[in-house]
Order: structure tokens, then sequence, then C-alpha cells
């Protein structure tokens, strides 16, 4: 079984593929707890539920400390191959004008999953920390990106930023026009980020020449999905939504280098 792992600077996921087939998957937001004690019993923990045996692991990693970790968590597990997405002399199998050590791994696994998926011209949101817009011609090549603040990042300098803004949660506000400072600020905060979504999309679309699908993944895609879902059919945000995306490009990644490391 191949184990990969997706590090974010909020998130770490975990999935577990069997023949191809993603059979396990959690994540943790222990981000600042990360040592090889605790991601070892994480790793042991969830491969001895399902009773399997670990064939190989693939990491994705944009924090580059925890990346060291991983490189330590290697002793762990002697014989077992480590592939680290970014590391020289990894084959992508798609073009890019950058290295993926300085664009992000997770944006290059991204369009490798979604092009090996549909096979044409993507736009890939990423709704996580930052939310990206990453776009991939329809050969599979990487041809550039936006980067915004993400949604929970926003939120986070808002109540931080003034003093008589309380701490919320996201929502979805039928009415955009709030009536207290919890329903304002929640309106805010999801058609503030949607509406800018929608318009880089479109923004996008205009400056290309050919016709992308738009697919959303990162923890807050089907959220924000939904929102578009209650509104007119022109006002879907994606074409498809996988939130599973970058796991999947770990695992298309590991497959197409023979030699792990």
């Amino acid at each position: 079984m191949l184990v990969t792992v997706d590090v974010g600077n909020t998130n770490i996921c975990f999935g577990v593929f069997d023949d191809g087939i993603l059979i396990r998957r959690w994540r943790t937001t222990s981000v600042s707890r990360v040592s090889v004690s605790f991601l070892y019993r994480q790793i042991q923990k969830n491969m001895y539920a399902i009773g399997g045996h670990i064939s190989s692991f693939c990491i994705g990693s944009v924090v580059p400390w925890i990346t060291d970790v991983f490189r330590k968590l290697k002793e762990k597990y002697p014989g077992i191959p480590f592939l680290i997405a970014g590391d020289e002399g990894v084959e992508w199998g798609i073009k890019t004008h950058v290295k993926a050590s300085v664009i992000g791994s997770d944006i290059l696994l991204n369009g490798l999953a979604g092009f090996h998926t549909y096979k044409t011209a993507l736009i890939v949101v990423d709704l996580g920390t930052a939310t990206t817009f990453d776009i991939f011609d329809d050969e599979g090549s990487y041809v550039g990106s936006v980067f915004a603040p993400g949604v929970l990042l926003s939120l986070k300098a808002l109540y931080q930023s003034a003093a008589l803004l309380p701490k919320i949660r996201i929502a979805y506000r039928r009415s955009v026009v709030g009536t207290d400072t919890q329903s304002c600020m929640q309106s805010g905060i999801f058609w503030g980020h949607f509406l800018m979504i929608e318009a880089m999309i479109r923004k996008i679309k205009s400056q290309l020449k050919y016709r992308p699908l738009v697919i959303g993944t990162g923890g807050l895609s089907h959220f924000f999905a939904r929102g578009g879902r209650n509104t007119a059919k022109e006002d879907f945000l994606f074409d498809h939504v996988d939130t599973d995306l970058t796991l999947k490009g770990l695992y298309i990644l590991a497959t197409q280098n023979s030699s792990t490391r």
C-alpha cells in the first residue's frame, strides 16, 4: 500500500492507496506539533486500523521544516522507498517552466491529477490557507497561477485586527446584507470570497485561447460550490469538485517514478 502525504500550512492530509484506490484518508491540524514520533504514531495507528502493509511513501510539502521531519521519518521504515515531490530527479510527466520547489509541489500535483483525469485544459481553484488559481493548457503544461488570501486567513485577519469584531465560523448567508455583527461578517466573508473566485475565473478565461475546465479542491471547495447551487445555474463556480486531487496527484507521481527514494 502506498502512503501519500500532502503537507500544507494549516493541515497535513494523509491517504492510503491500494492498487490505485484511495481506501483511507485522514488529516491532522496539529502542524506545530509535528515530530518524527508524532508522524510515526499517526501512520502506524491508521495502518493498523486497515490491516495494511506499507510498500512506499510519496510526500508533497510546502513547509520546508516538515519536509525535513519526513526525511528523518525514513529511518523508522528501513527498506521502504520514500519519494518527495520537488526533489531533484523526480519525473513529473507534465511540462513546467519552474521547479516544484519554487512554485509549490501542491500546484503541480493538482495539475498532474487533473490532467490525468480530464485530459483537457484546467483552472484548478485550491481553497486552502491561500486560495490559488492554477492554470494548465490543453497539453497539461503548467501556465501560471494567481494567489489570494484564503477565506480562513481573511476571517482571522478581520477579527484579530478589529477590537469589536468577534471570532465567528464561516457560514452561507442567503441574504447578502446582514443585520447584526455576526451576519454582516459571515456575509462579507462568504460572498466576498465567492464573488472574488467567480470574477477571477471569468477574468482568467478571458485571457486564454482555450476553454478550460474549472476544478475546485481544498477543504472548503464543496462549501463554496454549494453556495453556487443556491443561485442560477450560470453561477456554478466549478465544473467538478475533488477534495482528494492532491493525494491522487501524489499517487500518480509515485507510479511515474519507478525508483522511489
